[in-house]
């Protein structure tokens, strides 16, 4: 009998650790779940935890950068990265004539974020082109030339990327939230600027420019508050971080 109450002892006698651990927010996600199902994780899937045991890869960095699905800890990145000689940013912006007319075409057709949840007050919409590498097809036939230029870019094909217009309304408010890895940086070609609207990636905010692409890590917990009185639209293109090689996009 004390041989089976033996283990269940000594379990009690270190959940109050698990359970600092668990709580832990600056521990990767997936990490502290695995914490919680401990001691099971251990035969279940050890390979994966002693992984990120031993690259430290379950341990943010930045405290403002805390992806919900998947992080690369070596990868370098701040919450604006600097944009000045990004060649795919300067291709968007010279495009930004041609995906302005065709999204004044589409505008009426505009749905929904399927983040609702994210929003506080007001109204954010969307149309997708692509969204975690499931195309609208029927989307895509009434934007052909947006479509063609975004396929220059490093999309995100098979992971949790997307290509949409994204819509925020006057007196919108979008909580603070982090995007689910830092595998990719994200673009905002600005197609209509708007006074008064703001962005707070990490802890800087800024407003959009019309015609220029402002980059992200999502990543980085960020938000929106719009408090002008037009509507703000950008084209949102996600790209692979640059500083993942070739083989680790198809790992």
């Amino acid at each position: 009998m004390k041989k089976l109450f033996l283990p269940i002892y000594r379990l009690l006698k270190i959940s109050p650790i698990l359970l600092k651990y668990r709580n832990d927010t600056h521990l990767h996600p997936i990490f502290r779940s695995y914490i919680s199902w401990m001691p099971l994780c251990i035969f279940s899937e050890p390979l994966v935890w002693l992984k990120m045991l031993f690259l430290s890869s379950f341990r943010f960095e930045n405290e403002k950068q805390k992806p919900h699905s998947f992080y690369v800890p070596y990868l370098s990145s701040t919450a604006y990265p600097f944009r000045e000689h990004d060649k795919y940013s300067k291709f968007l912006e010279e495009n930004v004539e041609t995906i302005t007319q065709e999204f004044m075409k589409v505008y009426e057709l505009e749905v929904g974020t399927p983040s609702q949840a994210l929003v506080q007050q007001g109204k954010w919409n969307t149309f997708p082109l692509m969204r975690a590498a499931s195309l609208f097809s029927k989307n895509i036939e009434k934007c052909p030339k947006t479509w063609s230029i975004v396929q220059q870019c490093p999309l995100l094909n098979d992971v949790r990327g997307g290509v949409y217009f994204s819509i925020i309304y006057p007196g919108t408010r979008i909580s603070p939230h982090c995007g689910p890895s830092n595998l990719k940086l994200r673009y905002h070609l600005t197609l209509l600027e708007a006074k008064d609207a703001w962005i707070r990636s990490g802890n800087e905010w800024r407003t959009w420019k019309r015609g220029e692409c402002m980059i992200l890590d999502d990543s980085f917990e960020h938000e929106v508050k719009h408090q002008g009185k037009e509507i703000r639209v950008v084209l949102i293109v996600d790209c692979w971080n640059p500083d993942l090689s070739e083989d680790e996009k198809h790992i």
